[in-house]
């Protein structure tokens, strides 16, 4: 099995995306979301590979359970205990390396009493015991130990939570893994506004820019898509000026790009002497996914992946589970375009 990363091509930069794009989405207003991308194709492997293995994986990932806290009746404690534990298995069955379970619940107790101390509360029932190194029983140990902490004390159940959560995913000293907290239940995914281009260069890093300045990609349905631009365009002027000066970026032309103002561009097209002027205006078209796969020849799977968020993880691995898991014989990974995300 093999994973290869396309890198971007044609002058090694890395694309931008406009602002104003609604890139957040509400995998079913699940409480607990964790977006690990350190070795995220390697970790779909793991997974799938690990999955008949290991007995404490089975039914639904631990990452798309649905909490009890939407459960009626479900008391703030039992639900709060239920979040973290949520939490505390999802990373221990879909990181890609193995961990020690001990840490993650030993990081916990330490978000949780740090928040405890926050509060200027008592920290002397929040004392975990020696853990034994069996996952469940271990497990079982901390939820006595919460149990006592919140008998004695009356916390803010959700604080706590994210105390506990936000610690045990800080242990992981990944700075690609992240706790993100659910997205509002009205929170819906909505159309991007823009130009949809994506240039050759990040707007905040221009100081770093080697001219020319050119189009990376384009959004289906976008203005630039509808005005004929393509790929690997140069941009000549913006507004009527040049992007770069002796050699040299110019800032406040290009931030013109960005802006959700009409723009006035000069344009070459690739292997053409003739300079086009083109009037954008920036408008709303269709969302596209930040997911795409297809099947190559030989049994290898294309995943396109735009950005780092939220149900990419997820998605990622219902590709690999449906196009035959390990049976597959390779895997491409294009990134090419990726800004990052969470």
């Amino acid at each position: 099995m093999s994973a290869v990363s396309e890198k971007p091509t044609s002058k090694g930069e890395t694309p931008v995306s406009l602002p104003n794009r609604q890139w957040w989405r509400n995998d079913g207003a699940t409480l607990v979301r964790l977006l690990i991308v350190v070795g995220l194709i390697a970790g779909s492997f793991w997974y799938l590979a690990s999955r008949a293995a290991s007995p404490t994986v089975t039914g639904t990932s631990s990452c798309d359970a649905r909490p009890r806290s939407f459960e009626p009746g479900a008391t703030p404690a039992a639900s709060s205990i239920h979040t973290i534990k949520q939490a505390y298995n999802c990373i221990l069955d879909t990181y890609p390396t193995a961990l020690d379970h001990r840490k993650l619940l030993q990081h916990a107790m330490s978000g949780m009493v740090n928040y405890l101390v926050q509060q200027h509360q008592d920290q002397r029932s929040a004392v975990l015991p020696a853990l034994a190194g069996d996952r469940q029983q271990d497990w079982q140990a901390f939820e006595q130990t919460y149990a006592t902490m919140t008998t004695h004390h009356s916390l803010n159940q959700q604080k706590l939570v994210a105390a506990a959560i936000t610690e045990m995913v800080d242990g992981l000293h990944d700075n690609h893994a992240h706790y993100l907290p659910a997205l509002p239940e009205d929170s819906q995914p909505g159309p991007q506004v823009g130009l949809g281009i994506r240039l050759s260069i990040y707007h905040d890093q221009f100081a770093d820019a080697l001219p020319p300045l050119y189009i990376q990609s384009i959004d289906p349905g976008s203005p630039a898509e509808q005005a004929g631009l393509r790929p690997g365009d140069t941009i000549v002027t913006v507004n009527g000026l040049p992007p770069f000066l002796n050699q040299k970026p110019v800032p406040e032309v290009m931030n013109q790009i960005f802006s959700l103002a009409p723009v006035q561009l000069q344009v070459q097209h690739p292997g053409s002497d003739e300079i086009i002027s083109v009037h954008l205006v920036p408008a709303s078209y269709p969302e596209i996914p930040f997911v795409s796969t297809r099947m190559l020849p030989g049994n290898i799977l294309y995943i396109r992946l735009t950005a780092f968020q939220r149900g990419a993880a997820d998605q990622i691995r219902s590709a690999v589970q449906q196009a035959g898991g390990t049976q597959l014989k390779g895997l491409v990974l294009d990134l090419r375009g990726n800004g990052g995300g969470k």
